[in-house]
């Protein structure tokens, strides 16, 4: 469902938060893609119900998983084009509800202890929470000509997915399931904090596209400590009371404490991803989300198979430990530019 979500629009919309494009650049790339989502999602529930007929009823989660993206595709836009006006509060609000109208239904629809449930869940809270887009037509040869603004949109959406879930692959294909179990009980309610720190993502780019460079730096500041205090204290709660409250599961400490780290450079690579975004370093971005996604990768075909759930953590902290480096550098070599050229 998560990649549904993100790559439905093959990163037209990241592409329209560029503030280097024009105003009718962007807004054409926004209702482009509302129209390449409309094609990718019909297209995949198409492929997922022959699939479902023909090989395994698993498939029809797929189904489930487009339709969820077809129906927040509607805010998706929304937010991108209140981001583009500066309107924070349309932002947030719009944003929030793409981001997280599925995920409210895939909870409730989680005591069910049924996947197709909790997909089904996700699906019905995403029609009562957001509102549809409908299709423009739209001229495919004007989509290959743009391909160097939406291409690196897709990257970034693509490298940052790889970059936040290869170690749980590699996990579950090296170890127990068991582990699996057991490193996700720790990653779960930490990737809980992304659910703070987001909203603040909204905040900075409508600040950033009008103009207000210093409510910008300030709302980065305090992304950076929610994204710190949160994950400080959702790891705390799990060493003191994990065992108390899930007995099946260990919360080994050294699992937490690299969760944690993961967690919190997740948080200050979104934030600086973001900048990135809105200064149309998209090729960069997706070169540093690439180059972490790739050390991930590594660290997890090396550390897992000897090292079960704590190699997953490691391989996720040095991730987005080397992500985050990258972000710096950049930024910083941007801001060396510019003053030169000043």
């Amino acid at each position: 469902m998560q990649a549904a979500l993100q790559f439905a629009d093959l990163g037209f919309f990241n592409a329209s938060l560029r503030s280097d494009l024009s105003a009718v650049d962007r807004t054409t790339l926004r209702k482009a893609g509302v129209s390449i989502a409309w094609i990718t999602c019909v297209s995949g529930m198409l492929a997922a119900t022959v699939a479902s007929i023909t090989v395994s009823g698993v498939a029809l989660l797929a189904v489930l998983a487009f339709v969820c993206a077809l129906l927040v595709v509607g805010d998706k836009a929304r937010g991108s084009a209140a981001v583009h006006l500066g309107d924070e509060v349309r932002a947030t609000r719009n944003n929030t509800s793409w981001q997280n109208s599925p995920k409210l239904g895939s909870i409730i629809g989680s005591f069910g202890h049924s996947a197709l449930l909790t997909m089904a869940g996700a699906a019905v809270s995403a029609a009562l929470f957001s509102r549809p887009a409908f299709p423009n037509a739209i001229d495919l040869r004007w989509v290959r000509k743009t391909a160097r603004f939406w291409g690196p949109g897709l990257a970034v959406a693509a490298t940052a997915f790889i970059a936040t879930w290869a170690e749980t692959y590699v996990l579950s294909i090296s170890a127990p399931i068991a582990s699996v179990g057991q490193y996700q009980a720790v990653v779960r309610p930490l990737t809980g904090v992304t659910y703070l720190y987001l909203p603040v993502v909204s905040l900075i780019q409508a600040a950033s596209n009008s103009g207000r460079w210093s409510r910008a730096r300030k709302l980065t500041a305090a992304g950076i400590s929610i994204g710190f205090t949160g994950s400080t204290l959702v790891g705390l709660a799990m060493f003191f009371f994990g065992r108390q409250i899930w007995p099946d599961f260990d919360f080994r400490t050294d699992v937490i404490v690299f969760a944690a780290v993961a967690s919190f450079g997740m948080c200050i690579s979104a934030l600086l991803g973001t900048h990135l975004l809105l200064l149309g370093k998209h090729v960069a971005a997706a070169t540093n989300s690439a180059i972490g996604a790739i050390a991930l990768l590594v660290a997890a075909i090396v550390l897992v198979p000897s090292g079960g759930e704590v190699g997953a953590a490691v391989s996720s902290s040095l991730a987005w430990t080397i992500v985050v480096a990258c972000h710096c550098f950049t930024l910083w070599r941007n801001q060396r530019k510019m003053k030169s050229e000043n």
